[in-house]
Order: C-alpha cells, then structure tokens, then sequence
C-alpha cells in the first residue's frame, strides 16, 4: 500500500508536539550581551555576566559592586576601575573598559578575605543616563569565566582556594599581585584555613601573601613555586616548621613575618634569602640564636621581641652577619645583660630593648643616628649614660630610659653643661646665697635626694621653686639634658600666673640663627639678663643688680612664705 503524503495540517500538529516535548530552557543560562561597539575590552562573542548591585560616584574613578562574584554562595565586595584611556574625563562618554583592583568579604564573621588585582580587564560598563550627584546607576557586565571562579571554602577540611588552576589566574597573566586573610582586621578574628592551601598558589604571579590569625590544627606547611612573592606573612598560625626550600621557592622574598608560631629557631633557609630586608620572629620559642645569625647582608629590621632570649651576652657574634640593620627589636625578653652583642651594628636607628632585665648598657657604636631612638624602658638601669657613647654623629639621639631605677649620671660635659659649672658655682652661686639677700639655690651634687630617679629630683626641684635660672652658652646649646630640663621649665610658664618663672641669663654672645625655634621666641618676648664674662666689676654689678629684680625678694625675707 503505497505511503500517503502528510498533509499541512498534519505537519503543523506534528511540530507542535515535538515542541511541547522539548525540556524547558534553563532559568541559569547567561544571555551574551553585546559591549558597546566602541570598546574593545573582551573578545568579540565572549560570554558575560550582568553584576547587580554596583554604584557609581561623579569624580570617581572606581565602581563598588557589593555582591561579587555575582553567583557565589557567600558574595563580597568588590572594587573596578574605569579605565578613561586617553585623559578623557568620566563624565564625557558612557561605555567604558573595567579592571578589577580588589575583592573582599567576609565569611560569617570570622575571616576576612582580600585580593588585589592589577591591570585585570574582566568587562565593560554603561553609565545610566540618570545621574544624581551621589550615587549613580551603573551597568555591569563581566566575563563569565571571572563570574564562575570558585571562591575558598572556610572550614578546617577545606583544601580549596579560589581555583587557581584556571587559567584565569597563570603566571604569564601578571595581574594577581595579593591574597590576604585578615590582613586589614588583624588580630580582631579568627579564620580556619588549611595550609595545604597555599600550596596552590604556586605558578600564579602572586607578589603578597597574608594570613593572620589561623585556628587550623594542621601545622603542616606546605609552598608553591612563587617566582614573583615579595612578602610573606603567616602569623599566629601555631607552625612549627618552615621549609627548607623555601629559598628556592621564594627567591624574590624581601619581607618575611612568622611571629607568634611555635617556631624553635630561626629558619635555615633564610640563609640564602639574599634579597630578604625584613624578618619578623616575635613570639617564637627560641631562648637562645645558637650562634650568630645567616650573613643577610640586605637586611634592614629584625624583630625578635618575647622569643625568650637570655644569654645574648654569652653571643658575641650573633648579630655579625646582618650589620646593616636599621631596626632591631629584642623587648620583652630575659635579657640581663647584652655586653658587646650589639658592638658591630653601626646603621642601628631605632633600638628596642625594653621590658628585659638589663643592669647594664650595651657595647654600642651608632656611625650616624639621624634622630635615632634607643629605648631601654622598664629595665634594672641605674645611670643615665652619656649619649656620645652610643653614637658617633647624632643630630638627635632620643633615649628611653623610662621605668628604670637611675639616680645618677656620668657627668659628661655634653649632659651636664660641665664648662660652665665652674662659673656657675664659684661666682654666681655666691653671690646669690651669701649676699644681703640671701637666695636659696638648689645644686643637684648638694640637694637632690640621694636614691631617688633622677627625674623627678629635676621636677621635685622646680615644683618647689620661685623660679629657674636657664644659664645660656654654646656649651649649653650643645648640651641635651640642659635643653631637656629648659623644656621642662617652660612648660610651667604655660600657667599666666607663672609667666616669669623662667630667667634666661646669656652668659656669652650667641647667634640667635644657631639657637632653636622655641627658646629664639623666648629671648625675642622676654627680658634677659646679659652676664658677658669680663673683667668690668662695674659691668658685674650692673648684671647682678638686673638679675635681682627679675628674682625679687628672697624667701628670707619676703612676706608670703608659701612661695619660698
């Protein structure tokens, strides 16, 4: 029987019902819009992604889109630049290139989480015709492949970053610079990351890792070939051990952070990290260097606070392989004494060995300190040194000797302004105390309370008096602890009704151009009183007589004795 030729009708029925049954078309599927055609931002065709929830300020060069990847279960935050190519300005055109800079989250509120970008294109955007002048509507449109990035996992099982195995992320890229985790919030969360997971950050152009505040019990850490990582930052992350190629891993490190882990010693790799400027190893246990340190000639600071250390004296060489350092921090150890440990660090700039239990000053020679510090606080110290001992040539030398138990100093000429001693002591002090007047002066050597701090002998002093004599000299103006008690004294004169409490007596001409800046202004709005040494009696008498009547009455025989 011979086959019948379907009619129309029934060839319309037929493709009816092949339609109907079709599966329904994914409610996921992601439309391909098309970039404007002046852009040449993504390659023609590419899939996109419409990000939602961006916004757009006038003047600024970046759009905020705050749900970011826009599928990711737990979205973040994230920061794009327009790229304005050719200086024109924003409000000239409304298609523009983007590059991501920076991604950032948090996970439950436990962990936050940064990488930054550079000269990551990933999309386009349009500027809404509707601009007010704060917020801006904004269209966002990225490549599905960014969009679809797998973001890490927080919990102790996961072994997932981001995929760093796509190929969004190679080396050759050169645009992921930064991952950090709790790198801005430091020490105010905790995260849970195994540490397997850097490993996978190997072959990726990464320049900076950061990791704070890790509570993962696995201690294994394990690198990636880093070629490009510059800093390296894992902290209270309670490792024991860090690896032994890790030279060869990192050869670029300059800057090095692993305080408070569990760490015994320092890392035998380091030894061949030329470039490395900067270790931290705060918190470690390390009690004692075991001999001096890896030659590192580059590196800058060195920071080994509460590590336990207590016999660097019995170490005379620990600290000869890095004798450039400008930084070094051995506080908050058990130190007793450093003898001559530190004796070949000549760049030191800033010194910190407080909270030990020092008796003693160091051996130590600073060839230049450019407004250096050494902070020897809360200590055992019982002098306070001459400041030209530690350093050579010093435009400013501050010294921390705070919390210590000093009663006496070293009477070096620079502290104690000891040229003018014997003027001050066998003519003016004379004249003041056994004269009809009869002044009462108080002379450290005589009046200060023996055992007592130093300092407040100084403060006690002045409290107690009408006023201070301030006996300008060169030797003065060379002389830091006279400065430093001058200083002291003005700060009564804040008070208007102690406005003369300070007398300047200029004991030789002086180059108003050499002095400094606030006791210049003292001179220029106050009284003084000219002593030039010379052998003019009459001269003297005059001097004398312009000194007494900036002192007034003496406490012999002025009327309001609670001012004697």
């Amino acid at each position: 029987m011979a086959a019948r030729t379907p009619t129309l009708r029934q060839l319309v029925a037929l493709l009816l019902a092949m339609i109907l049954l079709l599966p329904p078309l994914s409610t996921t599927a992601k439309a391909v819009a098309a970039q404007p055609a002046e852009l040449r931002c993504i390659p023609p065709g590419a899939a996109t992604v419409a990000v939602p929830e961006c916004s757009w300020r006038q003047h600024m060069p970046h759009v905020e889109c705050s749900k970011f990847p826009p599928d990711a279960p737990a979205p973040g935050r994230a920061k794009l630049s327009l790229d304005v190519g050719g200086g024109n300005s924003i409000d000239s055109r409304s298609a523009f290139c983007v590059t991501l800079t920076r991604f950032q989250r948090n996970s439950c509120d436990t962990c936050f989480e940064s990488l930054e970008f550079r000269n990551f294109t990933v999309g386009w955007a349009v500027i809404g015709p509707r601009c007010t002048e704060r917020d801006c509507s904004i269209e966002v449109h990225i490549l599905e492949s960014v969009a679809a990035l797998s973001p890490l996992k927080y919990n102790s099982t996961s072994t997932e970053f981001w995929n760093f195995t796509s190929p969004v992320f190679r080396e050759d890229e050169d645009f992921f610079i930064t991952v950090a985790f709790n790198g801005i919030t430091m020490w105010y969360t905790r995260c849970s990351i195994s540490l397997t997971n850097i490993y996978n950050l190997g072959k990726t152009s990464i320049e900076k890792l950061v990791l704070y505040n890790n509570d993962n019990i696995s201690t294994d850490l394990k690198l990636g070939m880093m070629p490009k990582l510059k800093e390296l930052t894992i902290a209270n992350s309670s490792i024991l051990d860090f690896p032994e190629d890790a030279h060869v891993l990192m050869p670029a490190l300059e800057r090095l952070n692993l305080r408070d882990n569990r760490l015994t010693s320092i890392p035998a790799s380091i030894a061949s990290m030329r470039k490395l400027e900067e270790l931290n190893m705060c918190g470690a246990r390390l009690r004692r260097l075991a001999g001096q340190l890896p030659p590192l000639p580059r590196l800058r600071e060195l920071c080994l606070c509460n590590t336990g250390l207590c016999c660097l004296h019995q170490e005379q060489d620990a600290f000869r392989g890095v004798p450039n350092l400008e930084l070094l921090d051995i506080s908050q150890n058990q130190l007793t004494s450093l003898g001559g440990a530190l004796r070949g660090l000549s760049q030191l700039q800033y010194l910190d060995v407080s909270r030990n239990q020092l008796t003693e000053y160091p051996q130590l020679w600073i060839q230049d300190c450019r407004e250096g510090l050494l902070s020897f606080a809360f200590n055992h110290l019982r002098t306070l040194p001459d400041c030209n001992s530690f350093c050579q040539r010093s435009n400013v030398l501050l010294l921390d000797v705070e919390h210590n138990q000093i009663s006496s100093w070293d009477g070096s000429p620079d502290m104690l302004s000891s040229n003018d001693r014997p003027w001050v002591v066998g003519t003016l002090v004379p004249l003041l105390e056994n004269g009809p007047q009869r002044y009462r002066v108080c002379l450290h050597e005589r009046d200060f309370q023996l055992g007592t701090v130093i300092v407040q002998n100084i403060s006690r002093s002045m409290d107690h008096s009408r006023h201070t004599i301030v006996v300008l000299s060169k030797s003065f103006l060379s002389s830091r602890w006279c400065l430093w008690e001058m200083d002291l004294a003005n700060h009564r004169t804040l008070d208007p009704s102690q406005r003369e409490f300070i007398i300047l007596l200029e004991l030789e001409p002086l180059e108003r151009s050499a002095l400094p800046r606030h006791l210049r202004f003292l001179m220029d709005t106050r009284t003084y009183v000219e002593w030039h040494q010379a052998s003019d009696v009459q001269y003297e008498d005059q001097a004398f007589r312009r000194l007494k009547r900036a002192l007034g009455p003496s406490c012999f025989t002025c009327s309001d004795v609670s001012r004697c």
